[in-house]
């Protein structure tokens, strides 16, 4: 399994691995064992029985709305910054080193000018 898909853990495999299911139709994970080293658990519930079929699965998946659930979370922002971050070229780098050079320098100036401010106030 690719590293930060959404899936559903279903059931416990002699305590070393869990069952888990994407559903494929929705998130692209297939059916299979992982150990749980390799899974991190968030929140999220969807209430299902013990090794559901893929289309009550799919079901209660869309009913609990988990995909919206998870785009609101802060480590599906966080990972889809560190996506985006990774699909840039050089170019496109180089234009967030330059805006964030023009911002820094703005923030200099506003704080120094507020600075300033102050210390006329204070006379």
């Amino acid at each position: 399994m690719p590293p930060s898909l959404l899936c559903c853990h279903y059931s416990l495999n002699l305590f070393e691995k869990a069952f888990v299911d994407g559903p494929s139709t929705v998130t692209g994970v297939v059916r299979q064992a992982i150990p749980f080293k390799r899974l991190s658990l968030t929140d999220i519930v969807v209430p299902i029985q013990r090794s559901p079929r893929l289309k009550t699965l799919t079901k209660a998946f869309e009913e609990a709305k988990v995909l919206e659930k998870w785009e609101k979370t802060a480590w599906s922002k966080k990972q889809a910054i560190k996506t985006k971050r990774a699909s840039l070229n050089d170019f496109d780098r180089f234009k967030v080193m330059l805006g964030r050079k023009e911002v820094r320098v703005l923030l200099l100036l506003l704080l120094l000018l507020l600075l300033h401010q102050k210390s006329l106030q204070q006379r």
